[in-house]
């Protein structure tokens, strides 16, 4: 049996820690130890409640400010976000992942948005990356990603010469060899993507497993009765800029039964409504989805999840990922999605077109059945015994 280190770093939201909860319970039912570092020690506290895991914080930088069109590749991410900008901010986060490796005595580490976390390993601890598609680190993902806008190639690519010559400084002073390419030096031994590759927007990539994104078991839903002819699920962060509108849109949609999951948003802009039931303890949602007729959420693995059991969803992105992958629905047929800038938008006629595309929950369905990616659960748990029987990744 293993010690094995979950690794969060980057980004936020629920949808990095159910995905690695539900990792979490196969590892301890099979015997390993496992322990958690997040950079978000609330929302794991809340996800993790009741396993018996440890919760460490986790080493990150606490970010640069940048420009628009400043982050425009994940080498930007990395420099703006992960202490790349400098080889002395790069070697704090990476000594501090590499002491935390070797003093817990890990022997393999998982990591999800944590690409700090992977390139501390290399020498010394197995890894295996289980991303949304955004921070993997097969070679297609290095490009620039934001082509609606004006970006200075030239810049993101001397940011991206320049991240490779800090790590390799780190490297050098970690007694390891230079890598060859960024690829090489954040590269984890096994890449998963929790996504659909039809909607990856760096499709095809080599060296990568997509799998369909699982969640752990939850609390079983509670329609608000009397149950209406048409159901709606929505995920909705606090933190997103018209949180009150769309809550606003949803308690005047009588004709549905709503389910809203959110992660704390006051109580002065939860309107109430005999419709509506609002939750903040995580759902059941393979329970859950089959029962409902369109989700909104903001993207990630409850968008994947939505769409592979033929579900129409309306995006609602937060963060440049969100927004790649929700183009790449728009495109394939299966989504809606809302970019709108209006202080105040109604979205209740949005909603209303969502409750009425037929012909988004048959693209739904047709694409879930041409892509039947394996169990992520499953298809882990195969690649974490195939390092553990393997040999130490090569530096």
């Amino acid at each position: 049996m293993a010690r094995i280190l979950i690794a969060w770093e980057l980004g936020g939201g629920f949808g990095h820690v159910l995905p690695l909860r539900a990792i979490s319970v196969a590892l301890l039912a099979q015997g390993h130890q496992v322990l958690v570092a997040a950079r978000d020690l609330t929302r794991v506290e809340h996800g993790f409640a009741g396993l018996p895991v440890a919760v460490l914080a986790a080493p990150f930088f606490p970010g640069l400010a940048a420009r628009p069109g400043q982050q425009s590749s994940l080498a930007d991410v990395l420099w703006f976000d992960a202490g790349g900008h400098s080889s002395e901010s790069l070697a704090a986060v990476f000594f501090a992942w590499r002491a935390l490796l070797v003093e817990l005595r890990i022997d393999l580490l998982i990591a999800d948005a944590a690409p700090m976390a992977v390139a501390a390993t290399h020498g010394v601890v197995r890894s295996l990356a289980y991303d949304g598609f955004f921070h993997a680190t097969d070679a297609a993902a290095w490009g620039i990603f934001r082509d609606w806008e004006q970006v200075d190639v030239a810049a993101c690519q001397e940011r991206a010469q320049r991240l490779l010559a800090h790590l390799n400084e780190v490297r050098l002073s970690a007694g390891l060899g230079p890598a060859k390419d960024l690829t090489h030096g954040f590269g984890a031994q096994l890449q998963f993507i929790r996504h659909l590759r039809a909607l990856d927007y760096a499709a095809p990539r080599a060296d990568v497993r997509y799998v369909c994104p699982s969640f752990p078991s939850g609390a079983q839903a509670h329609w608000p009765g009397p149950v209406q002819p048409r159901r709606v699920f929505a995920y909705l962060r606090k933190d997103y800029p018209q949180v009150d509108r769309m809550v606003h849109a949803l308690a005047r949609l009588p004709q549905a039964s709503v389910i809203c999951f959110h992660d704390g948003i006051a109580v002065d802009k939860l309107r109430p409504a005999a419709h509506i039931a609002y939750v903040t303890e995580t759902l059941d949602l393979e329970t859950l989805l089959p029962e409902v007729d369109a989700v909104i959420c903001h993207g990630g693995g409850l968008q994947v999840r939505a769409t592979q059991h033929g579900k129409p969803v309306l995006l609602l992105p937060l963060h440049t990922e969100q927004y790649l992958s929700a183009r790449m629905a728009v495109r394939a047929g299966v989504a809606l999605l809302y970019l709108g800038t209006d202080e105040r938008p109604d979205f209740l006629p949005l909603i209303r077109r969502l409750l009425g595309a037929s012909a988004l929950a048959e693209g739904a369905r047709s694409l879930a059945a041409r892509e039947r990616d394996p169990d992520a659960v499953a298809s882990v748990l195969q690649g974490v015994q195939e390092l553990l029987e393997g040999a130490l990744p090569d530096a």
